[in-house]
């Protein structure tokens, strides 16, 4: 019984030490600010602006540093979700252009270099239970993409395999997985994005 309690701690660690070396911020887009709108993060970590209430929005930049990208995405029903993976540290301000109500994160350098692997990152409901996730890479690179239920059990490996540079768009169907909370979780090359799916 000991035997099988330490080696239940021990899977449960290792579960946890593979979903968390990559930091996810994630902000609220609501009727009349960004929630929060204001954070600090590091190079290499991802931005994830998803809806909260009211539509439609916009996450656009008005001022990022010198050598990084600026974004203008939608957040709507259509597309309520939009990853920005930072690999430039400085000041970053944006916008909703709809209702003009701003957020700043500032990015520090950890001393820590991540190269750029993927931009455009993208996870969008196209109808219940069905989601189309578009990335571009940078160049060739390993690509997982899993749904897992809230016990940490696979429920289904949606992609697991080696894409050349190039943009990228796909559509998942999960009608058949059973209604009730999930988590999708991303891994393109050393980067990880996961997400909170609730099928109905």
């Amino acid at each position: 019984m000991k035997k099988i309690y330490k080696t239940l701690i021990l899977s449960i660690c290792l579960f946890v030490s593979t979903y968390s070396f990559a930091v996810v911020h994630t902000i609220t887009v609501m009727n009349s600010s960004f929630s929060p709108n204001s954070l600090n993060v590091n190079v290499g970590d991802t931005v994830h602006w998803t809806l909260g209430s009211g539509f439609p929005h916009t996450t656009t930049s008005t001022q990022v540093p010198s050598g990084a990208a600026g974004w203008n995405n939608n957040i709507n029903s259509s597309t309520p979700d939009f990853s920005y993976v930072v690999t430039v540290a400085g000041i970053y301000n944006y916008e909703c252009t709809i209702h003009s109500f701003t957020g700043q994160f500032v990015a520090l350098n950890t001393g820590i270099t991540t190269p750029d692997i993927f931009s455009n990152f993208n996870i969008y409901s196209v109808r219940p239970s069905t989601y189309t996730i578009s990335y571009t890479l940078m160049h060739s690179a390993d690509v997982k993409i899993s749904v897992y239920d809230l016990t940490g059990k696979s429920a289904r490996v949606l992609n697991s395999s080696v894409q050349s540079a190039g943009d990228y768009l796909n559509t998942y169907y999960l009608e058949d997985l059973k209604k009730g909370i999930y988590l999708l979780e991303i891994f393109i090359g050393n980067r990880h994005i996961s997400k909170r799916l609730i099928l109905d």
